[in-house]
């Protein structure tokens, strides 16, 4: 793929940023009542205050790391950049692959930003549900109304798993994640991990680089694609798809994403049939993340082609 400069990304993702963008929009009742489900009963933890460790890089990264709601699943996302009453996200295609619709007929997905005013107590799904509608809120419900916002789906890499969002009228204070150089990255670094796993908001993991493997194959048989993969045993879950690995300072250098590997053994076969059967075992310790330069070629790329 055409390697972008630094100078041609930025070019791209202000064009991504300011052309085009619709009006914020309310919430439709639908989306409202699956945002209700989902958020039921879960919590924001008090980690944004209490932290140790990797606690520069996790307060950083909260703001910056939304959680994604779409029709029937959810997960992770990393802010990329916030220009003027705009913001552009990355999350993964499987991630949005089935989002909203609005009245318009376009995609969207629903994005929970950090707010500690939030950690006060668990959702409410009744409490979520009749807090979208009112125009006058105050406390807890102004601030869930503040940290909730519909992304409109620009686009998606089948094949890379990377899906673009764009939010207008982002909440005050979110942060971007900047890139890190795939380059940079060698087996042994110490690596990070922050998002929604499970949908337990907000969590943090830790684990090492194991390999940087070029060419690695990525996507389905019917849209297989070559790409630059991070392997790590960073412990990542279903609900961690979409989100950040960085590296010690707090930079992207990969995006979280569902690469299925698995080692296979052979056994016979029930029946005493000779031949064997194929029995899969989850293999542990095999975690991806697309390359950083993936992303950013698949942004610029992207914005290339609907200027």
């Amino acid at each position: 793929m055409k390697k972008f400069s630094e100078a041609a990304l930025s070019l791209a993702i202000f064009f991504a940023l300011v052309c085009g963008v619709p009006a914020q929009e309310r919430i439709p009742d639908s989306a409202a009542a699956r945002l209700a489900e989902v958020l039921s009963n879960r919590q924001v933890d008090r980690s944004g205050i209490q932290t140790r460790g990797r606690a520069d890089v996790y307060q950083k990264a909260l703001s910056a790391v939304p959680f994604v709601i779409s029709a029937d699943g959810s997960g992770s996302s990393v802010v990329l950049a916030v220009k003027d009453s705009t913001a552009l996200v990355i999350t993964n295609h499987h991630v949005v692959n089935h989002p909203f619709i609005n009245e318009r007929g376009q995609p969207f997905v629903l994005l929970l930003f950090y707010d500690p005013v939030l950690i006060n107590e668990p959702f409410d799904r009744e409490r979520v549900r009749s807090c979208q509608p009112l125009r006058d809120a105050a406390g807890w419900c102004r601030a869930f109304q503040q940290s909730i916002r519909p992304a409109q789906v620009l686009g998606s890499d089948v094949a890379k798993d990377l899906a673009l969002v764009r939010v207008v009228n982002p909440p005050q204070g979110i942060t971007q994640i900047a890139p890190g150089q795939i380059d940079a990255v060698k087996a042994g670094d110490e690596v990070i991990v922050v998002g929604h796993p499970l949908e337990l908001l907000w969590s943090l993991t830790t684990g090492s680089v194991s390999a940087v493997r070029r060419g690695f194959p990525t996507g389905t048989p019917q849209q297989s694609a070559r790409s630059t993969v991070i392997q790590t045993q960073t412990p990542v879950n279903p609900g961690n798809s979409g989100g950040p690995l960085m590296n010690e300072e707090g930079r992207l250098i990969g995006v979280v994403f569902a690469q299925g590997v698995s080692n296979r053994i052979r056994a016979p076969s029930p029946d005493g049939d000779p031949r064997s059967s194929d029995v899969p075992i989850p293999a542990a310790g095999l975690n991806f993340a697309i390359g950083v330069n993936e992303v950013q070629n698949f942004v610029a790329g992207f914005t290339a082609k609907t200027r």
